[in-house]
Parts: C-alpha cells; structure tokens; sequence
C-alpha cells in the first residue's frame, strides 16, 4: 500500500502525468493504427494463406527497419537536431500518412470495390511500418532519456510504473474504445482514420508540452546542483578516511601531509577522544606548543576522562607556562643562544606564542640551526608570518622534503607580502617542477585579494602544473571577467584538441597483443584529459552544474551519456559545443573523430609513425607511462 500510494504521489508531478498521457496516446495510436491495417489487409487478401505470407513479410520488414533507423537514423536525429525533433518524428510521420490514407478514402473510396483500394492500403501499411519501427527505434530511446531526467529518488518507480502499469493500461482502454466504436452502426472505416489523425494531433501537443518539461527538468537539475550544499567538508572526508588507525598513525599522518591542521585536527580529537588517545594527543600539543589549545583542553574534562585528570593538568600547566614566558624578551634571547638544543627548542615555543614582531624576528637564527627539531619547531613558530625576511628562510625550506609541508603551513595567511614573494619564488631558474608545484598550492592560502590573478597567470594546457593552478583557483572560488573568459575559452579549445589527438591515437593504436598495455595506457590518457578538459570547464561554468554532467556521463548508460550532454547544451556557450560535445556523445569512436576532424587536424599514422608521434610528443601533453610503452 505504501508502495502504491507513494506512485500516486508522483503521478500528481505535472511532468510525469505528461510522460503518462504521452505514452497513453501512442498506445492509442498504435491500436487504431492496428486495427485500419488488420482491417484493410483482411479486405485485400481473399485467403488466409496470402494474408498470412503478407503479414510474415511486414514483420520482417518491420524488424529490418527498425534496426536500420537505430542504427544509422536515431545517433545523427539526436546529435543534429536534439530531442524534441526524436519525439516529435513519429507523430509527424505517422500524421502525414493517415492524413494522406484519410483524404485518397474520403475523396477515392477505401473499400475493396474502389479503384483507389490498393493506394487506400498501402497507405495504411506504411502507417503501421513507421509507426511500429519508429516506436521501437526512437520513441522508446526517447522515453529512456526523458525518465533519465527525474529525480532518483523516483525515477525507477515511475519508469516502471508507466511502461507497465500505464502502458498495459493504455492498451486495456484502446481495445475498449475500439471495441464501442465497432459497436456504433454508423461508423465505418474511414472513420477511424478520422479518430486517429486527432489522437495523432492530441499526442504531438503532449509530446511539445513534454518536451517543455524536459527542458524545465533540465533547468532545475542545474538550479539543484547549483544550490547543492557539500554534504561533508573536506577536512572531515580527510578525518574519515584516516579515522580506523590508531591515533599514532593519524598524527604522523597529518604532520606529512597536512600539517597546517594540526589545530584543527587535534581540536577534533580531544572531542571524541578515549582515555588510551589521549596521552598522544597530549604529547603531541605539548611538543608543538599549541597554546590556542588551551581552551579545548579546559573543556575536555568529564567523566570518561576522569582517569587522566593529572595528565590534562600537566599539559595545561606546560602551555600556561609557555603563555606567560613568550613576554619575556630577555629569557628568549638567552634561550636563542642557549647551547642546550632543548633551550632552542622551547625558544622557538615561545616565539611562536609571542605577539612581538622583533621577537618574531628572532626565528631566522633558529631557522639556521643545525639540531631538525629546533628547525621545524622554528618554522611551526613563524604561522603566518607577513616578515619579508622570515618568508625568505621558509621558501628556502619549501624544496626540502622533510621541512616542506611545515614551511607551507608557517606560509598560510602570509597576506600581499607573501603573495609577491611566492610569485618571485616561481621566477627562480633554478626551480625545480616539484617546488614550483609546491609553491602555487600555497598561493590560495596567503589570504591575498590577489591571489586568483596571480595563480591565473600561470594557467596553460601546456604546463605539467596546470592542475595545481585549476585546483588553486577552483578552491579560491574563481569567477573570470570578460578577459579572462576569453582566455580559458581558448584553452578549452586547446584541451579539446590534445583529449581528439589522444582518441585519435588510441583508435589507430594496435591491438595489445602488439603492442603490450600501449593500447590500455592511451585510454587512460584520453580519461585524464577529459577530465582535465572539465577542471577547466569548472572554472568557466557553475562548478555544481560540471558535476552534475560529469556524474551522468560516470554513469555509463547511452540515456545517462545524452541526458549529461543535453545538461551541458542548456548552459554551455555555442563557441565550444562543436568542439567538445563530440567528445562526449554516445557514438562510435570512428563518429566522434569524424565531427572533430573538421577542427582539429587528426592525421592517420602507420603503427610506426604513431609510435614515434608518441615518443616525440611534448612532456606536458602526454604521460611519461604511454612513451616509455611506445
């Protein structure tokens, strides 16, 4: 019952009563169809044997047809001329043959004793041929990308519920009404021709008004997508994906990969946290010298962590004590030049605590001692430090590995100063690719206004960094102006260019017998430079809206491929639609390298040649992996 009443639920959305009148109204097209030519071809065969022959060669026919127009005719009707013309051919079609069998009946006759029978019949025949192939060839793909359009959560209960329950419905109702209309004395057969070139009328007006839904439908998804919330932020998907090692493991996690959330991080774990943890969370805050954390420590005491009271006390003391001490200038300067490591170490705590910018300052010398700890705990010291001087020591520090990720943390929030410096760090010559990587994802964290122009000016499809700079300016929330609209247009041009070239070469490459895992790696390329052709896509379009797309294409079902690339006509620019969409279709390889031809120069390469183009390919356009099989 809840099954059923949820369906009607659905069934009072305007947009899926118009998929039920509209499938309703083929049905009663294809019994009045049915009926005319069961009737007339009854009329014209005096046997059952030459009825029988006739029928058996109409099926054949039929299913010959059909295969035909889904072969060669559906593709190229959808590629040139979308869906409302897919829907709408068969009531055309069909329209313009019973009106033609209408007025031969009405003005020739269209019984067996006229001259006109044998045109009246064909007429009819063709009316059934088309009307049977179109409805298996591209009425029913049709219907397919007109449900890919409903919300999930319904989708596959109204898709079963109107190709089943309506449709058998449908067909119940037009045997009725055929059943009453033979019953009527003065209705003869010309008359159904009548009845059903205004059920072919009343079906083109639903089919335009479903067509106007699907439309609407396509603008809400967007709208959905546009207005989507992530449901779990980053840093908690990270927390997630660590969360089932033990708390050892998770901060030495951190401290590699991620370590300007070490407040954040250990913030979170003191509220979840069990008396085994937490005397590593403890030592750890201690060992950083995290004083912001003190008023998360004061908070944690409860009952389940009553056993460790004393050890809460005592990292709480050690922090306080940090607190007091960081005013103290002299007791710092003599820490500095303490020959006991461990006085360095706690001077560089207390410079980290400390307001003080001359004593700040102070980090450079312990930035310049030999001890690592006292290193990294001087760079932990400078967060966010806007001192040219100190940001000169930590961009040294960004192309060593082992100090690295703490000199990205200290250059968070590094504000204009940092901005520039970082962009003078990019000029270097002798910089390597790896350093250059680690700089621009630094960028987007200094908190500059001008961080975006300064991370778009080294945006290039050319340019092995081009994904740190998209995924910079992407988290940056990226919107262009006019100039630089321009700008990523020409680039998705150039990218849509480098994706053909690697579909041209996989669809030449050898089989893998061949040429081992050649074939595999170039698919894999095509993938990765479709997928870099939406990271930039994101940058020029609703980031939600791309992924709406991208999560119809990952689907892989010829409905979900159009349904994506009908997402992406409604927004995307005229400009870029030859360009790109054939990259996308639901066609043949042979078929989207023939759109892309006449835009791109795809060369056909003997098994040598396209070995070499490979091996001569430029570094930034192709994988190491693909040159080293070529």
């Amino acid at each position: 019952m809840k099954r059923k009443s949820r369906f009607f639920d659905t069934m009072k959305i305007p947009y899926v009563r118009t998929m039920a009148f509209f499938v309703i109204c083929s049905m009663l097209v294809a019994f009045f169809v049915h009926y005319l030519f069961l009737a007339v071809a009854d009329s014209r065969f005096e046997s059952n044997e030459e009825l029988a022959k006739f029928l058996g060669g109409l099926m054949g026919t039929l299913t010959f047809v059909s295969i035909l127009i889904k072969t060669f005719v559906y593709g190229p009707l959808m590629k040139n001329y979308g869906l409302r013309v897919s829907l709408l051919i068969s009531p055309i079609i069909v329209a313009l043959v019973s009106v033609g069998a209408a007025l031969v009946g009405s003005f020739f006759g269209y019984t067996i004793a006229s001259a006109a029978f044998t045109f009246f019949f064909l007429l009819i025949s063709l009316a059934k041929l088309f009307q049977k192939a179109l409805k298996d060839s591209i009425e029913g793909p049709s219907l397919k990308m007109i449900y890919q359009s409903l919300d999930p959560n319904i989708r596959y209960e109204v898709q079963a519920r109107v190709d089943g329950t309506i449709n058998e419905m449908a067909a119940l109702a037009s045997g009725i009404f055929l059943t009453i209309l033979s019953l009527i004395s003065f209705i003869h057969l010309i008359h159904y021709t009548y009845f059903l070139i205004g059920i072919i009328a009343m079906w083109s007006f639903i089919t335009l008004k479903l067509y106007r839904g699907y439309r609407k439908s396509l603008e809400d998804t967007l709208d959905q997508a546009h207005h989507k919330e992530v449901a779990i932020p980053e840093f908690n998907k990270f927390l997630i994906s660590i969360g089932r090692l033990d708390i050892s493991t998770q901060i030495s996690i951190v401290e590699r990969s991620k370590p300007w959330e070490f407040p954040r991080f250990l913030k979170e774990k003191l509220d979840d946290c069990d008396a085994a943890s937490l005397p590593c969370i403890l030592s750890k805050i201690e060992e950083l010298g995290c004083v912001e954390l003190i008023p998360a420590l004061e908070n944690v005491r409860n009952d389940r962590l009553r056993s460790c009271d004393h050890l809460l006390n005592s990292t709480l003391a050690v922090l306080r004590g940090i607190q007091n001490d960081s005013s103290d200038v002299d007791k710092i300067q003599r820490l500095i030049t303490s020959k006991d490591f461990e006085d360095r170490l706690y001077a560089a705590k207390l410079i980290g605590a400390s307001k003080k910018i001359e004593v700040r300052n102070s980090l450079t010398f312990l930035m310049r001692d030999l001890v690592p700890a006292v290193k990294m705990q001087a760079i932990w010291a400078a967060r966010g430090t806007s001192s040219k001087e100190l940001i000169v020591f930590l961009l040294d520090f960004l192309d060593k590995d082992r100090y690295a990720p703490f000199a990205h943390a200290a250059l968070i929030n590094s504000g204009e100063t940092g901005l520039e410096l970082l962009e003078m760090a990019m000029q270097r010559s002798n910089a390597s690719a790896m350093y250059k990587k680690r700089v621009l994802r630094i960028i987007p964290d200094t908190g500059s206004r001008i961080a975006s122009s300064g991370l778009f000016a080294h945006l290039s499809v050319k340019s092995a960094l081009n994904p740190v700079v998209v995924d910079g300016l992407l988290k940056l929330n990226f919107v262009p102006d006019d100039k630089e609209r321009l700008h990523i247009t020409k680039m998705l041009i150039e990218q849509a260019g480098i994706c053909a070239w690697n579909l041209n070469a996989y669809q030449q490459c050898p089989s893998t017998s061949l040429y081992p895992f050649l074939r595999d790696e170039l698919d894999r390329e095509f993938h990765q430079s479709i997928q870099r052709l939406f990271d930039i896509l994101k940058l020029l379009y609703d980031r939600n809206s791309i992924e709406a797309v991208l999560e119809n294409l990952e689907a892989g079902t010829g409905q979900s491929i159009s349904f994506a690339v009908e997402l992406l006509d409604t927004f995307m620019g005229e400009e870029l639609k030859p360009y790109i969409v054939p990259l996308l279709e639901d066609t043949s390889i042979s078929n989207k390298l023939w759109a892309l031809e006449s835009y791109f120069p795809l060369r056909h390469f003997s098994n040598i040649d396209l070995l070499k183009a490979i091996i001569n390919r430029d570094n930034n356009l192709i994988g190491k992996q693909a040159k080293i099989y070529a």
